[in-house]
């Protein structure tokens, strides 16, 4: 019997990587705070490691869009400076009828914004699948 799944690339194990982190650390901050405050994450190329950074206590009287300026910013000068594959933003988003955690992934190719849906019941926060939004949250990392 023939197996037509090919293993995965690094490439793709490292997007896997990144998003297996951003949405552990989001947990994390719906359970603590209710909501996921902006940030940041970078995986590198050349390792396995992965690092994030959130700006909510150096800059606490920073406004939800100047958290994710200044988040962006902080990526861009990363992405100069180390041998990045991927960046994600990570944050609470929402329309009329939903709110869910907003990951939107950036590599040198191009960027793309999933929406996991996400609500409160009584022993906790239910995430639900995600689905690729149309427009990003924020602007690109790598440019």
């Amino acid at each position: 019997m023939r197996n037509d799944i090919s293993p995965m690339t690094n490439e793709q194990k490292i997007l896997q990587r990144i998003v297996a982190f951003s949405m552990e650390v989001a947990q994390k901050m719906l359970d603590e705070y209710g909501t996921v405050i902006p940030f940041g994450v970078r995986a590198f190329a050349d390792s396995d490691d992965v690092a994030m950074k959130c700006f909510q206590e150096e800059h606490p009287e920073a406004s939800w869009d100047e958290l994710i300026q200044i988040t962006v910013d902080e990526l861009k000068k990363i992405v100069e400076e180390e041998n990045i594959f991927a960046t994600a933003i990570v944050l609470s988003v929402e329309s009329e009828d939903t709110i869910g955690i907003g990951l939107q992934i950036d590599t040198r190719q191009a960027p793309a914004l999933f929406v996991y849906p996400y609500q409160q019941q009584d022993d906790g926060w239910v995430i639900e699948e995600p689905s690729q939004a149309e427009t990003l949250v924020a602007p690109r990392v790598f440019v």
